[in-house]
């Protein structure tokens, strides 16, 4: 009995011991299955699987509730008033201009582009502080997380106009909650974001690499940045360097969006997809507009008649109108047509016509919704288009129209007249040129948002004059923007819902 009283009392005392030399960190044990702080940021391959992540956010992987990329993508298009939209409950919320604070679509975006933010600030904190990595090689990995923080800070603020600036990693709980700002700081934060970029990025990168931020996408998108907020000189600055960076026009504009060419010289920035789903992984996406899908958009019909007027000077069908749309004519045609003409797919009263653009083509035996085409964020037909506005707004006019022919000499268009007016080329740029060079490509709802919502009539003039379907439906004042998710207003105290919502 005395034996064992004696060892316990040894044993209290050990432990007192021990314990008093926690001061000391001799009872600090590392668990090496356990990820932290101290064992991550070590080298460059840690920062590099880092930016992996935050990359990742770019595509809008499989969602609980949705059903793929692809969706993501369908509820920005459905926004546009040149794309009508099938009834397919998940984005008829949006398509319809009726977007609830509770709608899954409102809510995710919040969140990936929040998570971006997130990840893209941890990059920021903790790569200064490594050690293995040179002044130049740190920058650089600045520069991508610069450019991803603004990326995402511009998709949260053209969607929701009334935002919180994210650009610290939060380590208290008041750091959670914190309070909206002016859009003025926001642009301010990109700005600066975008420009330490622009300095720090290369202007390409080895082909296994194919993807990351270049120093011409921190550039162009900081002219459109710009070019958001009218300021019409800084952004002309901007589009003119990209303008010299070695890009240029690919002849054959189907092959931008059908997976057969890749990261061309007409790729500023463009989001990378695989096919591969093997072993429960996802990246794929479901872009495709197969009209026969549960996605199904399609041009109205005052898009139809741009197309139909965008022709050759022998009276023909323009390049693009076949790259991007399917119509009733001999030579248009599209990979699920298996060898039948428009009317014998769609049928002899089908009078509608469908995008083609993003429609798949391999000779595999893929589902539609299990694709690995890229989606072609920015590309150099865009950065011409915006300088010539940022021109035209300026009164450059004359300089201002070559950049606009550049784009329909590609597409084999008539020339506009080099004596067009200030007036008729603003026309022209807004409502001919950039719908038939970039519809279904996510970005028009936005610019005829920051065009008219301030003009008598507003947004919704725009989509009633060009054929919008339940255009009735939306509200200036209050449709120009998302609502806040319902989660981040119930938890956050300290923000404030949009109006109307």
């Amino acid at each position: 009995m005395q034996k064992n009283y004696a060892l316990i009392i040894m044993c209290v005392a050990l432990l007192a011991t021990l314990f008093t030399a926690c001061d000391k960190d001799f009872l600090t044990v590392v668990n090496p299955n356990e990820m932290t702080v101290d064992s991550f940021w070590r080298n460059g391959e840690d920062v590099e699987a880092a930016l992996t992540a935050t990359y990742a956010m770019l595509q809008h992987q499989w969602w609980s509730e949705y059903w793929g990329p692809g969706e993501a993508f369908a509820c920005l298009e459905s926004l546009s008033d040149l794309t009508n939209h099938t009834s397919f409950n998940p984005i008829d919320a949006t398509s319809q201009y009726e977007a609830d604070p509770n709608h899954y679509s409102v809510y995710y975006f919040w969140e990936h582009n929040y998570k971006m933010v997130y990840a893209a600030n941890q990059i920021l904190k903790y790569v200064p502080g490594i050690t293995t990595l040179t002044d130049e090689e740190k920058n650089e990995f600045l520069g991508e997380a610069h450019f991803l923080r603004a990326y995402a800070h511009f998709q949260l603020l053209t969607l929701y106009g009334n935002i919180v600036l994210v650009t610290d990693v939060p380590v208290t709980p008041e750091d959670f909650y914190q309070v909206q700002v002016a859009p003025e700081a926001v642009w301010a934060q990109i700005e600066e974001d975008l420009t330490f970029a622009k300095n720090n990025l290369p202007t390409d990168y080895a082909d296994a690499w194919s993807g990351r931020a270049t120093k011409g996408a921190a550039t162009a998108y900081l002219g459109k940045a710009y070019l958001f907020q009218e300021k019409w000189s800084e952004a002309e600055t901007e589009f003119k360097a990209v303008t010299n960076m070695g890009y240029g026009l690919v002849n054959d504009i189907y092959s931008l969006f059908n997976g057969l060419n890749e990261f061309s010289e007409e790729s500023i920035f463009e989001v990378n997809y695989t096919a591969d789903v093997t072993g429960g992984r996802s990246e794929a996406t479901s872009i495709n507009p197969w009209f026969d899908a549960w996605l199904g958009l399609w041009p109205t019909d005052h898009l139809k008649g741009l197309f139909m007027d965008d022709t050759t000077a022998n009276g023909e069908p323009s390049a693009r109108t076949f790259a991007s749309i399917v119509f009733n004519h001999p030579n248009s045609d599209v990979y699920y047509f298996e060898g039948q003409t428009f009317e014998e797919y769609y049928g002899a009263d089908e009078n509608r016509v469908f995008y083609k653009k993003y429609s798949y083509t391999d000779d595999t035996d893929n589902w539609y919704a299990e694709i690995g085409t890229n989606y072609l964020v920015m590309r150099y037909s865009d950065v011409l288009l915006m300088l010539a506005e940022a021109l035209n707004e300026q009164g450059k006019t004359a300089e201002a129209i070559p950049y606009v022919n550049q784009v329909r000499n590609r597409a084999g268009s008539v020339p506009i007249d080099a004596g067009m007016s200030q007036t008729d080329l603003q026309h022209h740029i807004r409502e001919v040129e950039r719908p038939l060079e970039l519809c279904n490509e996510m970005g028009r709802f936005f610019d005829i948002v920051r065009w008219y919502k301030d003009t008598a009539g507003g947004v919704k003039a725009i989509l009633e004059a060009n054929g919008r379907n339940y255009a009735d439906n939306f509200e200036n004042g209050k449709d120009e923007i998302w609502p806040l998710p319902v989660e981040e207003v119930d938890a956050n105290p300290n923000v404030v819902q949009n109006p109307g919502y």
